[in-house]
């Protein structure tokens, strides 16, 4: 949910931006930037989700470990606030549009990077548990 809530707003704002041609004949370029800013991660959580759905049975639920599941949580929300910020913060940057999109890429890059990593370690930290009975 955190990848849902996070990643909206900005995709919103781009969109609107967008019919309102805010970027002129550089909207290419910004939806260049944006979507894979987001979209392998989103992409990357809905197909674990996914998969992870249509394997479920009634008997097992899975946990995983706390420690990454805090790191990833923590990653994300503070990754996806960046993002966000670069687009709301835009109208008071001296930089044009693009050059603050570049700029953005020099700490986002390695950040998405980390967070992919970790990603990764918290999705393969599943472990099933089973449920016990119950006991009349």
């Amino acid at each position: 949910m955190i990848w849902f809530l996070g990643a909206t707003p900005v995709l919103l704002v781009v969109f609107v931006q967008t019919l309102r041609d805010v970027y002129g004949d550089r909207t290419q370029e910004v939806w260049s930037w944006l979507l894979p800013t987001l979209l392998p991660t989103l992409l990357l959580i809905t197909g674990v989700v996914a998969a992870d759905a249509i394997r479920k049975t009634a008997q097992h639920t899975v946990s995983v470990d706390k420690f990454f599941y805090r790191l990833t949580a923590a990653l994300s929300i503070g990754y996806l606030i960046l993002v966000n910020t670069v687009f709301f913060l835009r109208p008071f940057s001296p930089l044009d549009p693009l050059v603050l999109l570049q700029r953005a890429s020099l700490f986002l890059g390695p950040l998405q990077g980390l967070l992919a990593a970790v990603l990764g370690v918290f999705f393969s930290s599943k472990k099933p548990i089973e449920n016990k009975p119950e006991h009349g």
